[in-house]
């Protein structure tokens, strides 16, 4: 008995991990069928029958058509339009923490993921996500603070967006007073930790030292950090580098700057227009320029345009079937 439930359990991980290989051979736009299947995946037709019909029963995004074979759903596959903006940011941010934790063709999926959900978002939306992929994925470029209770609870809400009330002082002191606080970011000054935020009471930005802070209490007020919002620390730490790229004539007219990067200069040139952007990350236009395939050449730096190609050759060596940048 222990050993069939053994053997049943193996065959469902070893068909679970065939979903992957059997979906990246599937497309919107041409069925295939199972016998074609089979020989890439080193795996019986009669397997691949019952792959498909796992994948269906799970709620995979396949068709299945008697005498023509499968293909993936194409309106089940813009189902991402169906979920609210909230949902997409989500999932864009969760995308790019899968992208920063990854590597090889994962990494290079993950990327593909963040660009085909940002392209989904309305601009503001975009630089939503942008924001929180700035302060939950990459961090900013300093050391952690203090592990003390203040400290935490403060990254809680910063995380949460949520609206705090600092105590500072004690009731004997006649300076204590307590704080209305938005929480943007912590900061390092020197040794000393700050926590910067808009302040209710004042109308404005202000540092606050986590050594003034006696109490803090969360409320159930939520706030939107100002887009694209940076700490002072942070903009010294990682001075935003330039990138040229060129976008040929067919899609000239198509072509807007990623929320990411800032448009120093558009110039329209015979073979179409060259873009000088600013960006915190070279990196971080790798899924913009995917987007665009064969129709944008990067000029400048020579790294960003090496990095784009070796994430293209990742990405045609992990769908061998479809049509990918290379081709």
């Amino acid at each position: 008995m222990i050993r069939r439930l053994f053997r049943n359990a193996l065959a469902l991980v070893e068909s679970t991990d065939r979903w992957p290989a059997i979906l990246a051979l599937l497309s919107a736009d041409r069925w295939v069928r199972a016998e074609d299947v089979a020989p890439q995946l080193g795996i019986s037709p009669r397997t691949v029958y019952r792959e498909m019909q796992r994948l269906m029963d799970a709620g995979a995004p396949v068709e299945a058509a008697p005498g023509y074979g499968y293909r993936l759903d194409a309106e089940r596959m813009r189902s991402v339009h169906n979920l609210t903006d909230d949902e997409r940011v989500a999932l864009t941010v969760g995308a790019a923490w899968g992208a920063a934790q990854l590597s090889g063709r994962w990494q290079a999926a993950a990327h593909s993921v963040q660009a085909d959900l940002q392209a989904t978002l309305p601009k503001a939306m975009q630089r939503r996500a942008a924001s929180l992929t700035e302060t939950h994925v990459r961090g900013p470029a300093q050391p952690a603070p203090p592990r003390d209770t203040v400290a935490h609870r403060l990254q809680d809400a910063i995380g949460a967006e949520q609206t705090v009330r600092l105590e500072r002082g004690n009731e004997a002191d006649e300076n204590a007073e307590s704080v209305l606080l938005n929480p943007y970011a912590l900061v390092r000054a020197g040794t000393a930790w700050q926590v910067v935020g808009y302040v209710h009471q004042t109308e404005r930005v202000q540092h606050i030292a986590l050594s003034t802070i006696t109490d803090l209490h969360t409320t159930d007020t939520t706030f939107e950090r100002p887009p694209g919002y940076r700490s002072t620390a942070r903009r010294t730490a990682s001075p935003e580098r330039t990138v040229h790229v060129r976008f040929d004539t067919k899609v000239a007219e198509a072509v807007t700057a990623p929320a990411v990067a800032t448009v120093v200069e558009r110039e329209a040139t015979l073979q179409g227009v060259r873009m000088t952007l600013r960006v915190a990350h070279e990196r971080d236009l790798v899924p913009w320029l995917l987007s665009w395939g064969a129709e944008v050449y990067v000029e400048a730096p020579t790294a960003l345009r090496n990095q784009l190609v070796a994430v293209a050759q990742r990405i045609a060596e992990q769908y061998p079937a479809a049509p990918t940048l290379l081709s």
